[in-house]
């Protein structure tokens, strides 16, 4: 991650998953609520992104509209002091490895 106050959030990212089809990842809600102070809305929301799905898919799936996922994942990144989706699943994926 950037250091404080160098943002990377106006520059281009790409992230790039590689990962064996046969070891998903996969963390207990409760340790991201416990980890990060999350609400069990926001760990569903973020363990869905950290597997690779695309918010519009997560928000039907979790059976909420596409801004009730973006306001959860706004405030999932505030808690967990990262200032994109891309830090965010980067974070998940260095805490959790498979």
């Amino acid at each position: 991650m950037p250091p404080v106050g160098d943002s990377m959030e106006d520059k281009p990212s790409v992230l790039l998953m590689i990962s064996d089809a046969d070891r998903a990842f996969s963390v207990d809600h409760s340790e991201l609520v416990h980890l990060f102070g999350l609400t069990a809305s926001e760990a569903r929301l973020v363990a869905l992104l950290a597997e690779g799905m695309p918010l519009p898919a997560i928000a039907r799936k979790l059976g909420v509209a596409f801004e009730t996922a973006r306001t959860q994942l706004a405030s999932a990144r505030s808690k967990t002091q990262t200032v994109s989706q891309v830090d965010l699943v980067r974070l998940l994926l260095k805490s959790f490895p498979t």
